[in-house]
């Protein structure tokens, strides 16, 4: 490579050294400083245009479906949206951007109602309803075009009971104690009470089938409780210790025949032919345990049926027009008969005719 001129040579060096120069004195601490202190104000207010940029673009968007969750401020209440069904509304969002796509992700509104309430159904204008929920405050968000324009709801009184520990019906082969026998249960008081009335407020105990499998005793100290109320029931325990008896797995037998019988006293019995259809069940299955079952088997007239009957009906008999009756089973200990043949035969006709020559 050739030399380069002197003139060149030199004024390349100059240029050299006034770029370091220059260099040296535009990055002093003070320098720096005072870019790094106007970046701390320009990206803050950099990114505060373009959120306010982003919030003031507005979309409307129809047929948003949202799910409202209703709640009363009061905690011994509950509200049940009854319509619309799953408390879905369905209306026309419109609002910033960022805040309308919001509800793609997540379509569940709060609502707390903070009124004094009583129970009863209310009816609520559905706008209204929206308007309440904190979640759309000052958010800049609207709604239209409701559907439903109502929501319908029933305000319910939360109560309290104490209610027994239980094996499930389907457990037949077992019976158990419970530590505690009783816990307490908390929900509506409609849904409460209708159990009441029913027979059916208890708590089930979730008793692992290997361990009803082999027959015996045992100590089981931690049993999952089941509340078949529904999840508006709450329960204030989650396990019981449970001591069980365990028997042999039942076994079924269907019998050919049962007799029905009409218990009378024999005093109407004398008087009056009694008749009564069907007079024998056909093929009724009764399940038990094996050595029960097995006695049912050689004496099949340990199990029977017979007309439930009040006292009114000895006094009153069916003269000329016959009249139903229910029918219960009479069974040993521990035999039950299959729920398909209770259902089949719930009820029987029963009649009375007098006898020749009765007085």
């Amino acid at each position: 490579m050739p030399d380069l001129p002197f003139d060149f040579a030199r004024r390349l060096g100059d240029a050299q050294v006034s770029l370091r120069e220059r260099l040296a004195s535009a990055l002093t601490k003070s320098n720096l400083w005072a870019a790094l202190r106007t970046f701390l104000w320009i990206a803050p207010l950099t990114l505060l245009i373009w959120f306010n940029a982003a919030s003031r673009t507005r979309q409307s968007i129809p047929n948003v479906r949202l799910t409202l969750d209703i709640r009363a401020m009061d905690p011994n209440l509950t509200v049940d949206v009854l319509d619309p069904p799953n408390g879905i509304v369905i209306v026309t969002v419109e609002g910033p951007a960022q805040a309308v796509d919001a509800l793609g992700s997540d379509s569940k509104v709060s609502i707390t109602l903070s009124e004094n309430l009583s129970p009863g159904q209310r009816v609520r204008d559905t706008l209204q309803m929206l308007r309440q929920s904190s979640r759309f405050k000052n958010t800049g968000v609207t709604f239209s075009n409701p559907r439903p324009d109502n929501v319908t709801m029933k305000i319910d009184a939360l109560i309290e009971r104490e209610v027994a520990i239980r094996l499930p019906p389907s457990v037949q082969n077992a019976t158990a104690e419970f530590t505690p026998a009783a816990v307490k249960v908390r929900g509506p008081s409609d849904i409460i009470r209708t159990a009441e009335a029913a027979g059916t407020l208890f708590v089930e105990a979730e008793v692992p089938a290997s361990e009803l499998a082999e027959p015996g005793r045992k100590q089981l100290d931690r049993v999952r409780l089941r509340n078949p109320l529904g999840p508006a029931v709450t329960i204030s325990a989650e396990f019981a210790a449970a001591k069980l008896e365990v028997r042999q797995t039942d076994v079924p037998l269907k019998l050919s025949t049962m007799s029905v019988f009409v218990p009378l006293p024999t005093i109407a019995t004398d008087q009056y032919k009694i008749s009564v259809e069907p007079s024998q069940l056909q093929n009724v299955t009764v399940w038990g345990p094996p050595e029960v079952i097995e006695a049912i088997r050689n004496k099949p007239e340990l199990a029977f049926a017979q007309l439930a009957l009040t006292p009114k009906d000895s006094l009153d008999l069916p003269i000329g027009t016959p009249r139903r009756a229910p029918i219960t089973f009479v069974l040993p200990s521990g035999v039950r008969v299959d729920k398909a043949d209770m259902e089949r035969y719930s009820q029987a006709e029963w009649s009375a005719q007098r006898r020749d020559g009765a007085n």
